[in-house]
């Protein structure tokens, strides 16, 4: 429900944000062996650092959410 996770925004319920990158992420993805430039899309990213890391890999990161 759209309007549950605007207000768990809204309202600082979402406390799920990790101080740092997903281990999973930097240990498979070089596996992917992504070229430099390859656009990435991270549906749901919220305020993940991810998008950070990713980019820092020289990918073109663009991250969706539902509430801004």
């Amino acid at each position: 429900d759209a309007q549950f996770w605007i207000k768990a925004w809204k309202e600082g319920r979402t406390n799920f944000h990790r101080d740092s990158y997903h281990d999973k992420l930097t240990e498979y993805f070089p596996r992917l062996a992504p070229q430099k430039g390859q656009k990435v899309l991270v549906p749901l990213c919220g305020k993940t650092k991810d998008l950070l890391w990713l980019e820092s890999q020289g990918l073109d990161v663009h991250g969706v959410e539902l509430y801004e």
